[in-house]
């Protein structure tokens, strides 16, 4: 049964224009095409061993999508699977995409990601990237969660009207990014109190996805990109919990995407944050479950 919330953001996909082409002035301008965009545009991003989670068009973030045959709208255009992930020292790149397989329960197919010979990564450890790009072209840092401050933060976000005990919370992950090279390093971070042994959740047990956005001036602006808040079980079990998958550059225009992997009761989400104005923005996701 599934989850009696659905532990994921709603915002809309941003779509980057397309550059416009400058003719000269003997050339007669060519007729726009309304064919699909050339497959050197596409790159996929998959969850290592589960699911797609996302295509840049060229112009912008589309959801994968499936035929009636369940296979997929977009493949890889490139070859070249290159794995990052905020648990791994740095990406892996040498990857390769395998034929077709099944991922979920309707028979969707996707290609496989295959590590690089001789390499071991975990099924939730990191994404794989269609790219030929340097996919991490600043640090992403995994700094200490001990740090008082960080724990103040996120008491301070949970939610009053949850009643949900907000010092009861911990921090589970901080990691400094640059993510658009603007020489101002954002902090991400998840606090969370999660009862142990605990498969039906427990009543005040939370997590929260947090971004920080400092300024020059010093003052820094906090947001919540991912929470869920766990009420009473009732007849099935519902917990929710999620951390930072992933930061990294995912269709190769220099500023890295922030990645959430989400997960409840027979279910497996994972969301794309991109910067819009200057905000991390849900642009795209994927999932799986019953």
């Amino acid at each position: 049964a599934p989850a009696s919330s659905a532990p994921a953001s709603t915002a809309a996909p941003t779509t980057a224009p397309t550059p416009a082409t400058t003719v000269a002035p003997t050339t007669p301008a060519t007729p726009p095409s309304t064919a699909a965009p050339a497959p050197t545009d596409r790159v996929v991003v998959t969850q290592y061993g589960l699911m797609p989670i996302g295509v840049w068009d060229g112009a912008g973030w589309q959801h994968q999508a499936w035929g009636d045959d369940g296979l997929p709208t977009y493949t890889p255009a490139v070859s070249e699977a290159v794995f990052t992930g905020v648990d791994l020292p740095a990406p892996v790149p040498g990857g390769t995409f395998d034929a077709l397989d099944y991922f979920c329960v309707g028979d969707e197919q996707a290609p496989r990601p295959v590590p690089p010979p001789g390499v071991e990564l975990g099924e939730a450890d990191s994404i794989a990237v269609s790219a030929d790009w340097n996919v991490q072209p600043r640090p992403v840092r995994a700094v200490g969660a001990a740090n008082p401050e960080y724990a103040a933060l996120g008491a301070s976000l949970v939610d009053p009207a949850s009643g949900a005990d907000p010092a009861a919370g911990e921090v589970r992950q901080v990691v400094r990014a640059d993510l658009d090279g603007n020489g101002v390093e954002e902090v991400l971070l998840t606090y969370a109190r999660q009862t142990p042994d605990a498969p039906f959740g427990t009543a005040g047990d939370y997590t929260l996805v947090i971004a920080r956005y400092p300024h020059a001036d010093g003052t820094v602006d906090d947001a919540v990109l991912w929470s869920y808040y766990e009420q009473e079980p009732v007849d099935f079990p519902d917990p929710a919990d999620a951390d930072l998958l992933a930061v990294a550059d995912l269709n190769g225009d220099g500023v890295m995407e922030v990645v959430i992997a989400a997960s409840a009761w027979e279910q497996l989400a994972v969301d794309v944050h991109a910067l819009v104005d200057g905000r991390l923005t849900r642009v795209t996701g994927g999932g799986c479950g019953v």
